[in-house]
């Protein structure tokens, strides 16, 4: 049996330390790996980043205790950059599934987040993937003011087109790249530079 869903997002909340990652996961009577909290503790030591955490509600299913962990098996990223900012919308979609029954939902929040900050490069958080225990599919649009070969991206991000698009009085070059991530496989961040 499987069902698919749009869900709404909820408690949202910011952390800039570990603490109140855990704090927050607590509150609401979640765990949280191990492997989650030193890869979150890598970016939070740097400086340059928070933790964005939110409750995302979960499909109706008969017996909820059977559903332990969900993956993130689909991403999309759409990010553009002007002018030295970079403003990232993010998409996700969930599975989650019985092990016992064989019983799966998924599943995805009916809207995205939008993230925007100052940046001389482009920046997709790719490394959070490795959380997951199914492959994770990625497809990223890329918008810029000038164009964007790819070529200084992961080895692993494919190109699957490119064009011209016109939003208001800009227009942008525009680059699709996919790629499948293996759960566990430790890839690192789309961080490339834009100047």
């Amino acid at each position: 049996m499987s069902s698919r869903s749009w869900s709404d997002v909820f408690n949202i909340s910011t952390a800039w330390d570990l603490d109140e990652v855990r704090r927050w996961n607590d509150r609401y009577g979640m765990s949280i790996s191990d492997e989650a909290l030193e890869l979150f503790g890598e970016y939070l030591d740097t400086g340059d980043y928070v933790i964005f955490q939110s409750l995302v509600e979960h499909p109706f299913v008969p017996n909820p205790a059977l559903f332990a962990r969900c993956s993130v098996v689909f991403q999309r990223g759409d990010i553009y950059w002007l002018d030295g900012r970079e403003d990232l919308f993010l998409h996700s979609y969930f599975h989650n599934a019985s092990k016992e029954t064989g019983e799966f939902v998924n599943f995805g929040p009916s809207g995205g987040l939008h993230i925007s900050f100052t940046t001389d490069s482009l920046w997709y958080p790719l490394r959070v993937t490795k959380l997951n225990e199914e492959p994770t599919s990625v497809a990223l649009n890329i918008l810029t003011e000038r164009p964007f070969s790819g070529e200084s991206l992961h080895e692993s991000l494919e190109v699957e087109g490119t064009g011209r698009m016109r939003y208001g009085v800009t227009r942008f070059s525009a680059l699709r790249l996919r790629t499948t991530l293996d759960g566990g496989l430790d890839v690192p961040d789309l961080n490339a530079s834009i100047r």
